[in-house]
């Protein structure tokens, strides 16, 4: 339980996801609007969710609506709340 004032730090990674719920896009959305996550986790899970899941990262990518980011050695996927998504063809 945390006490009021006190901050908890999470200082080990987190395992992967272990599926995907709902629509693909949406989902991965959700998850990087409150963590970063993998971009290996990422690809992962949702190979049991899409065709080519690399390529819908890619597009969320080329959107704005997520960016890569490197850190430790890894490439991270974040939501990128600073840039408002172009119209969808």
């Amino acid at each position: 339980m945390l006490i009021p004032g006190r901050v908890e730090l999470l200082n080990t990674p987190e395992p992967p996801p272990s599926a995907v719920y709902g629509d693909p896009a949406t989902w991965l959305l959700n998850t990087v609007s409150v963590h970063p996550l993998r971009y290996d986790y990422a690809v992962g899970v949702l190979r049991g969710s899409t065709a080519d899941p690399e390529k819908l990262v890619e597009e969320l990518v080329e959107r704005g609506l997520v960016l890569k980011v490197q850190y430790a050695g890894a490439t991270y996927l974040v939501r990128n709340f600073r840039c408002r998504p172009p119209p969808r063809p």
